[in-house]
């Protein structure tokens, strides 16, 4: 069985999907929101289980891999801003991490996947595509950059105390079904698919960034979970290439032709969304080590992700 915290997230709901379909048998925690998503109706009472947990909480972590005999963790749950305040976060993102490593040490669970971010080479001016063994700063200006640093940290720390089968995963930024509404790329999408001319004035055309589909990255994740012995410990999951919100823009006037997308220059007033910042990346994610030893690659690019992103915004189509 296969324990997967914060199951009703964007990236847990998309991660149990592959799995399931996979044939493996899955637990999804919740905290607030206790409604079954509708991409996972089917698999209830048949390989997929759903329980409450707070990750805060050592003794619910502990009861959950007891009732449902837990042999692997995925650690997908977090916050971020807008979910509460810095301390909240922190007790989430941080101590939630703790618990979970603990947990797993004491129930002598196996593998445990940390489901990171790119936001930890927050920092980092390079311009080449970002390789794993690389050393990151220890500033960052948001909560989720700053608290998946500390959550790596305490992953190879009990790695290397208690000898626990784990292995990091550093996503680029991920889009698809069930993202946020509120986002630039879903706000985008939606309006293409009305056609006609929509302004988005605190949307920064030059924003940039690797973008990865989340079927994509739900599939590379579950690659790594579930290999045997994985040869390292720190796999970067992304697209391999760079691209603006400008691209994504002409991308969606391409794919819904009669469309016009004008973005602005990010005013810095919408709350809707943290835009990029000094701190972050400039470059792509180098993904060579998951292709070469998973045969991995990208079954999405830009075009094809914005078309099936579109899609599910639509009519719920999961293509």
């Amino acid at each position: 069985m296969i324990l997967v915290t914060g199951g009703f997230s964007f990236t847990g709901i998309n991660l149990a999907k592959v799995l399931l379909d996979l044939g493996e048998e899955v637990t999804l925690t919740y905290h607030r929101q206790s409604q079954i998503p509708e991409l996972l109706a089917p698999y209830v009472g048949k390989n997929l289980q759903v329980t409450p947990m707070d990750v805060t909480e050592l003794t619910t972590i502990l009861s959950a891999i007891k009732k449902y005999k837990v042999s692997s963790i995925v650690h997908a749950a977090s916050s971020h801003e807008g979910m509460g305040s810095l301390y909240q976060v922190v007790d989430t993102n941080v101590t939630g991490t703790a618990n979970v490593l603990e947990a797993a040490r004491l129930m002598d669970v196996g593998r445990v996947t940390f489901i990171s971010s790119e936001g930890v080479n927050q920092g980092r001016k390079d311009t080449t595509p970002l390789k794993e063994e690389e050393f990151f700063w220890a500033r960052s200006d948001r909560y989720i950059p700053a608290t998946k640093k500390m959550g790596e940290l305490l992953f190879f720390i009990y790695e290397k105390e208690y000898r626990i089968d784990m292995v990091v995963t550093r996503p680029s930024r991920i889009y698809g079904p069930l993202y946020n509404a509120n986002r630039p790329i879903m706000q985008m999408a939606a309006a293409a698919l009305k056609g006609g001319t929509h302004t988005f004035k605190e949307v920064n055309e030059s924003e940039s960034h690797d973008y990865v589909f989340v079927r994509d990255c739900a599939r590379a994740i579950s690659m790594i979970h579930l290999a045997r012995k994985p040869k390292h410990t720190i796999y970067n999951i992304g697209l391999g290439e760079h691209h603006s919100l400008g691209d994504i823009a002409r991308t969606l006037e391409k794919l819904f032709p009669g469309t016009k997308l004008n973005l602005g220059k990010g005013a810095g007033s919408d709350t809707t969304y943290v835009p990029q910042t000094d701190y972050d990346i400039r470059t792509c994610l180098d993904i060579s080590r998951i292709k070469e030893e998973f045969g991995w690659v990208p079954q999405y690019d830009l075009e094809k992700g914005l078309a099936a992103t579109a899609a599910f915004i639509r009519d719920g189509s999961y293509i």
